[in-house]
């Protein structure tokens, strides 16, 4: 059967683990937002929601226009196609 102390040193190094563990992710952290401070992850973190709705917005933007570029590529194709077609035939006419 555990002891007391036995069970009290079980749970401080589980705790201990923990706190490696959480240590080592805030390294990390820090290391690829490239700030130290705590309040300013938190702060970093909670703004990647606003970038993420903003490059939504941009990239919904983008893809509207490349739509609308496409059309008016193959519009001015078909023009060029009809306008070389009609020249071929008034010089051959």
């Amino acid at each position: 059967m555990a002891s007391a102390n036995t069970i009290g040193l079980g749970v401080g190094e589980e705790q201990q683990t923990r706190i490696a563990n959480f240590e080592e992710a805030f390294k990390k952290i820090k290391e690829a937002t490239g700030v130290s401070d705590l309040n300013q992850i938190v702060e970093r973190f909670e703004g990647q929601g606003e970038k993420l709705e903003h490059l939504l917005v941009l990239k919904e933007e983008a893809e509207k226009k490349i739509y609308q570029l496409r059309d008016e590529r193959d519009h001015l194709k078909k023009e060029l196609e009809e306008t070389k077609y009609f020249g071929e035939t008034e010089l051959s006419g």
